[in-house]
């Protein structure tokens, strides 16, 4: 028998931030909210292989007013047909790029408008996932799930109490295409599906079409140390509602350049277009679906890695 001995990790993530503006606009949870040192995220993983057959990954997240379990999984070791794996738990779907990306592996103090406004910080639900490795020449993999959308943190997907069991869950679907261009290029192309009910109203549902980009330069012969990244979404919505239908998409675009062993610059483009009708009452917050209008964010970011 194979003692359970984890693989653990403690990472906290501090943010000291400025705003020119005394109440400003906040839009994912872990973004720095104040002025002067912010606690964004303390984070506790715990991953260990329990058996050949299975692993376990366990995250915790953490701050001044909260505890969650971000994610926790097992996922199949064992060879399945069709090339298949599996995991069950609570994880962070695959839909899109950034949303599989825990705060510390981000490239941007703050998530970007798209993510927050469609997934929330991140879509995380209760479920079983199913993932294939299509037989094609370049490294193509089939990912899909059902799951439960109870507890999520985005306004796109919420249980209808009145709907049967089958109209209750929420369904994602994922394919992922890597191409290996040369030796110094990859790039990686991939597509997302998610559909569910939204609360708003007995049947009434909404549905996710996402498109995600990363390409990445890096020549090892010439240059070690220096790489270029491009990684880039976008997200459309659908969604019924008492008032009518809806529709509503947003987009980023960011490049990251490591121009030396420690250092990484980047600037970032942020979207979001809402034919927004239901219009907020002066005075009065408006949560449906998290509707925001049209918002536009530029940012810039230099790192450096000790």
């Amino acid at each position: 028998m194979q003692s359970l001995n984890p693989d653990i990790s403690v990472i906290g993530t501090f943010a000291a931030a400025y705003f020119s503006e005394d109440d400003p606009i906040i839009h994912a949870e872990v973004d720095p909210e104040n002025t002067g040192i912010n606690l964004q995220e303390g984070e506790f993983a715990f991953q260990a292989t329990i058996d050949p057959y299975f692993r376990a990954d366990t995250f915790f997240s953490v701050n001044r007013n909260e505890f969650e379990i971000e994610e926790m999984y097992a996922t199949t070791l064992l060879s399945l047909p069709l090339n298949s794996q599996i995991r069950v738990g609570l994880m962070r779907s695959k839909f899109g790029r950034i949303n599989t990306q825990h705060r510390h592996f981000q490239d941007f103090v703050t998530l970007p408008l798209t993510a927050a406004a469609f997934l929330g910080e991140h879509l995380n639900p209760t479920g079983v996932e199913f993932n294939f490795l299509l037989p094609l020449p370049w490294f193509s993999e089939l990912s899909a799930s059902v799951n439960s959308p109870d507890g999520l943190e985005t306004t796109t997907f919420a249980r209808d109490e009145n709907a049967n069991n089958l109209a209750r869950l929420l369904y994602i679907a994922h394919l992922s295409n890597f191409f290996e261009l040369s030796d110094a290029m990859s790039l990686s192309l991939g597509g997302s599906f998610a559909t569910a009910s939204n609360g708003t109203e007995r049947g009434n549902r909404s549905n996710l079409y996402g498109l995600d980009l990363f390409a990445k330069y890096r020549p090892l012969e010439n240059s070690s140390y220096q790489e270029i990244k491009l990684q880039s979404e976008f997200i459309y919505r659908q969604a019924e509602t008492p008032e009518g239908n809806l529709d509503d998409w947003g987009a980023y675009g960011q490049i990251v350049y490591r121009f030396a062993k420690r250092w990484d610059t980047g600037v970032r483009f942020d979207y979001v277009d809402t034919n927004d009708r239901i219009s907020p009452i002066e005075g009065e917050e408006e949560e449906t679906l998290g509707l925001f209008g049209k918002e536009l964010r530029y940012a810039a970011m230099l790192t450096f890695n000790p």
